[in-house]
């Protein structure tokens, strides 16, 4: 796909278009010189044809009421401006909506397309403004072939695996502190039928009775037995919130973000009956919009609140934990306070808090007692089975996601050592492939300078000379300016043909803003001779009359220097 027509009608400034619209037609995909002296609007008209194509621009604030229109060789017609991008082509005219679409499908990938635009200003040239990395991305996306489509699908495979190991950790997480209640649970349902197992036994053996008896004959006794029976009931109840005080504390040392994340953990969705996995809420908390449901929202004063609970809670911890160690020092001291009048008073040894409890709730009726003792005793033994089988189902659940999450991660390590052979087998083989043709170009474009050029995989780009003299592209000093713009224009011929050959892209043109302004003559030559020959249309801008000249068989579109500079604005 190559340019035949255009024409702007307004860009940037009013200047630009002050003598009329800027149009050219009629060129059936051959070269395109357009020529001008120093602020005639030549690299205004580059970036119009770049806005035009992909709604950017390079190193322009465009301004506003815009005005351009594109047509391409498959009579593909592109306008953009106000009131949006209109596409027509098969005799059918497409909005705003649809526009964007018809044009990636039709010319191909928008970073692809993009690196065809090459500036006069050195540092917007492909290879400058690229970071490293993504000089081998281009390459690549330029290559897309089978193979890469197996990675990329290899890669989505393995991303569904992560998040479905994600949500398995996110439920096993929440089982387990399901299995740590339950197992509290039934610590205090087996301590309830211990407890009530002995009052019962204490009752039927006739025991309890003689400890009545002689907690009746010393009231003083059994009003200490009671006091310090409450006051350690007391305790463990007080205990037991400041544990809960001290995990909520524990969290709060944790981000915001995990915070809300872990307890997205504990819901489950009424209607699918599923989990939002980690990367999910993370993405929907990052996009500003409600963890669990997806819905937009402002989750400020979620994030605040919390965040002021964690200043709150800033020093707690140790304070917390002070206060538990007063506790538990305490309720030893309690314990040990039971235990010397035990020791002291042989009659009432077997006394516990139940039996403790009974004698006052029932004035010493050992026949009441012993009766809620065996219902109460069965009661809990019941409790004791039923939290036993739920328990045991929450730990086969638990066993049963280990087992999923540990066959996830399995396959996701070998789904990953196969991209990374068939990555290292492929982006080799690209980048040697690649490197090969740009090679090729280079040599031919600038014959009298070129050396071997060799791409790393990480980005880097070096020079080796036949003396075997290394110079890197990015290491400022190691090349001249007529290198770097001679790379950056055969590194796009590369990339054009080898996109082409492989169907990533239909566009078969190489804009170039003034790029011979830092050459010498015979390098110039050269550079032109070259590009003459080959079958991609180049549209360039130039104030150079040699240029001009050499590059006669190029259709040309002449402008006019512009003696009043302002930015393009509504008004």
């Amino acid at each position: 796909m190559k340019v035949q027509e255009f024409q702007i009608d307004k860009f940037a400034r009013p200047e630009l278009t002050s003598g009329g619209s800027i149009k050219l037609d009629g060129v059936s995909g051959t070269d395109i010189l357009i020529q001008g002296e120093n602020q005639s609007g030549k690299t205004h008209t580059f970036n119009a044809l770049l806005y035009a194509l992909l709604g950017e621009t390079i190193a322009l604030q465009r301004g506003h009421g815009n005005a351009v229109e594109l047509q391409l060789s498959n009579d593909l017609e592109i306008f953009r401006g106000e009131p949006g991008k209109t596409v027509r082509t098969d005799e059918q005219e497409f909005g705003p909506d649809e526009a964007e679409e018809i044009v990636r499908r039709q010319v191909g990938s928008r970073d692809l397309v993009h690196a065809h635009f090459l500036h006069s200003r050195l540092s917007e040239l492909p290879l400058e403004s690229l970071p490293q990395p993504k000089r081998v991305t281009r390459v690549l996306d330029a290559t897309n072939d089978d193979l890469s489509e197996r990675i990329a699908n290899l890669q989505d495979q393995v991303e569904e695996l992560e998040a479905e190991a994600e949500r398995k950790i996110a439920e096993r997480n929440s089982k387990e502190r399901d299995q740590s209640r339950r197992q509290r649970q039934l610590s205090d349902i087996r301590s309830q039928v211990k407890k009530w197992s002995t009052v019962e036994e204490l009752a039927e053996s006739g025991r309890l009775e003689e400890i009545s008896n002689a907690l009746q004959r010393d009231p003083e006794l059994e009003n200490q037995i009671d006091n310090l029976t409450s006051e350690k009931r007391s305790l463990i109840t007080d205990i037991r919130e400041k544990q809960n005080e001290r995990t909520r504390a524990k969290e709060l040392e944790e981000e915001t973000r995990e915070i809300i994340i872990k307890a997205l953990e504990e819901f489950i969705c009424p209607v699918c009956d599923e989990r939002v996995n980690r990367s999910e809420a993370t993405t929907r908390l990052d996009n500003k919009q409600c963890p669990f449901c997806n819905q937009s929202t402002d989750i400020r004063d979620t994030f605040s609140h919390l965040e002021t609970e964690k200043q709150q809670s800033e020093g707690k911890l140790d304070e917390i934990d002070h206060e538990l160690e007063e506790l538990r020092e305490r309720k030893n001291e309690v314990e040990s306070e039971i235990q010397s009048l035990k020791e002291e008073r042989p009659e009432i040894a077997d006394l516990n808090s139940y039996a403790v409890d009974q004698l006052k709730e029932f004035d010493h009726d050992i026949q009441s007692i012993h009766a809620k003792a065996k219902e109460k005793r069965v009661e809990a033994e019941e409790a004791l089975e039923k939290y036993d089988v739920k328990l045991k189902n929450i730990e086969d659940k638990v066993t049963e996601l280990d087992e999923d999450i540990s066959d996830l991660e399995e396959e996701q390590e070998a789904k990953k050592e196969v991209i990374a052979k068939l990555e290292d087998e492929d982006v080799s083989t690209k980048l040697s492939n690649f490197e090969e043709r740009w090679n090729h170009h280079y040599q031919q474009i600038a014959p009298q300078i070129a050396e071997n050029i060799h791409l790393q995989r990480n980005g880097e780009i070096v020079l080796v000379n036949e003396d075997g003299r290394r110079r890197e592209y990015d290491r400022r000093g190691d090349l001249a300016d007529a290198e770097v713009v001679l790379l950056n224009i055969s590194f796009v011929i590369a990339l054009n043909q080898i996109a082409l050959d492989r169907g990533s892209i239909d566009w078969e043109t190489i804009v170039l803003d003034e790029p011979f302004a830092h050459l010498d003559r015979g390098i110039k030559e050269d550079a032109i001779a070259y590009m003459r020959n080959l079958d991609i249309q180049f549209i360039l801008t130039s104030s150079d009359e040699y240029i001009w000249q050499e590059f006669n068989h190029a259709t040309t579109l002449s402008l006019e220097r512009q003696y009043k500079l302002t930015d393009f604005t509504n008004e």
